[in-house]
């Protein structure tokens, strides 16, 4: 840790504060993985298991700051200098907290006690110092981006910060989600006047279909099932991102593993969440894994809704450019037929191409020379259209 930020008379009163009270607090994120880089900071991010608004009118006071609670779990105390104190309540226990973070570089923490007299002992369970010198960015799990779609955007603006690399499949995790936030944007009130045109390239419609579609190789055309074959990376992705909603690590880690080897365990020695997220994994038949979604507790729900651009097709107010593959291994292309049909009934405008490129570049699938040059000249005829209107 840098010792220019281990004696800072911030730290240092902040941890006064806060000891007095008796509040367990960790310096976690920006300010730990900036402290191992040796760079310079002037603010400080604080995990406490305390009501950040309690804690953060208390560290005012004695520093002569002003609190602004930012939501019920975070609150931020500015001083005169221009200094920042952000606090942010923990979610469970430490390890708990770091596993629900963004990215690797930025869940590890240090006890405030131990970084207000400069000694180094980082909690790390995620790699983020390895991550710091390798010089990646590195998702801490897919479903991280699923919380909060802005995070999106941090992990290249990170990566920039820094000098660093986002590693390779967090660059396709946010690739694959870019479309969402597109759409998500489009729809808000506070900068839609201002879209000129959005675009859609193998996206989805409903996340709900979407997770069906990969749990149980099959596709929606025209109200009927069909057999699909997804990539197993798709899988995966599924896999580890419906475990993210297990709220406890070591029941997680046991379902992962059984899952991980064909096995199942017993639903009734499983929380709800637990039992439902194993149900939906392991579910062939689509109607019943649809009915199974739909027990999704409050919190599970509420973000699947988020996750689903069907949520913001309402509110869009500009021409709509989507593209969709058929033979696309990670989302089925008939999602964004029904992003298409949802539009169109609505009477947004919308432009849609369909075609086959991934035909082409899969050595199982039957290739044609001239129907990729069609499918190019879709392809290209739709880029140019959408980079027309962006004019």
């Amino acid at each position: 840790m840098s010792p220019a930020l281990a004696t800072t008379r911030l730290l240092a009163g902040v941890h006064a504060v806060l000891s007095q009270m008796g509040v367990e607090a960790y310096l976690v994120g920006g300010s730990v993985r900036d402290a191992l880089l040796g760079r310079e900071a002037r603010d400080l991010d604080l995990a406490i298991a305390a009501d950040p608004a309690v804690v953060g009118q208390e560290v005012a006071r004695h520093l002569g700051g002003t609190f602004f609670p930012l939501s019920e779990d975070v609150g931020r105390v500015v001083l005169p200098e221009g200094a920042a104190v952000d606090l942010e309540r923990l979610r469970g226990g430490i390890e708990e907290d770091l596993r629900r973070r963004d990215y690797t570089v930025d869940a590890m923490a240090v006890p405030l006690p131990e970084a207000a007299r400069g000694e180094l002992r980082v909690l790390d369970p995620l790699g983020g110092q390895e991550d710091l010198r390798r010089g990646i960015i590195r998702l801490v799990s897919p479903a991280a981006l699923e919380e909060d779609p802005i995070r999106l955007l941090r992990g290249p603006r990170l990566a920039t910060e820094l000098g660093f690399e986002l590693e390779r499949e967090t660059a396709a995790e946010i690739g694959r989600r870019a479309s969402l936030l597109a759409l998500a944007a489009a729809a808000d009130p506070r900068i839609r006047q201002q879209v000129v045109a959005l675009g859609s390239f193998g996206g989805y419609y409903d996340v709900r279909e979407l997770i069906v579609a990969v749990a149980t190789d099959t596709l929606l055309v025209d109200g009927q099932r069909q057999p699909w074959q997804p990539d197993p990376w798709a899988k995966e992705v599924l896999k580890s991102s419906l475990l993210y909603f297990v709220p406890d690590r070591r029941e997680r880690d046991l379902l992962a593993a059984a899952l991980d080897t064909g096995g199942r365990l017993p639903s009734a020695a499983l929380s709800p969440t637990a039992s439902l997220v194993q149900a939906v994994l392991l579910e062939r038949d689509p109607q019943r894994a649809h009915q199974l979604l739909a027990q999704a507790p409050p919190e599970l729900a509420r973000t699947l809704d988020l996750l689903s651009p069907r949520t913001y097709t309402a509110q869009v107010q500009t021409e709509v450019f989507i593209v969709a593959d058929r033979h696309d291994p990670l989302v089925p292309y008939t999602e964004s037929v029904r992003l298409r049909h949802d539009l169109m009934a609505q009477g947004k405008p919308t432009r849609y191409a369909e075609i086959a490129i991934f035909r082409h570049v899969n050595p199982r699938l039957e290739t044609n020379p001239a129907s990729f040059l069609a499918d190019f000249l879709r392809l290209f005829l739709q880029t140019y259209a959408l980079l027309e209107r962006l004019r």
